[in-house]
């Protein structure tokens, strides 16, 4: 998966086009879970309806 082009989600956090993008990157993500070491990227991955989690989240 190219993931430079997706750097871009961080800059749009707080804006009305967030929770369309988010949606969009998790239609794309063919797996069941997904892992991440940011918290903004689990909370979009979650609002996009992904079963995100932390990495943190799996330490303890």
């Amino acid at each position: 998966m190219n993931t430079l082009d997706k750097f871009y989600v961080a800059s749009c956090v707080f804006t009305e086009e967030y929770p369309a993008l988010s949606k969009k990157i998790c239609d794309y993500v063919r797996e069941e879970k997904i892992v991440a070491y940011c918290h903004y990227c689990v909370r979009g991955l979650k609002l996009g309806g992904a079963k995100a989690y932390h990495l943190a989240e799996l330490l303890f």
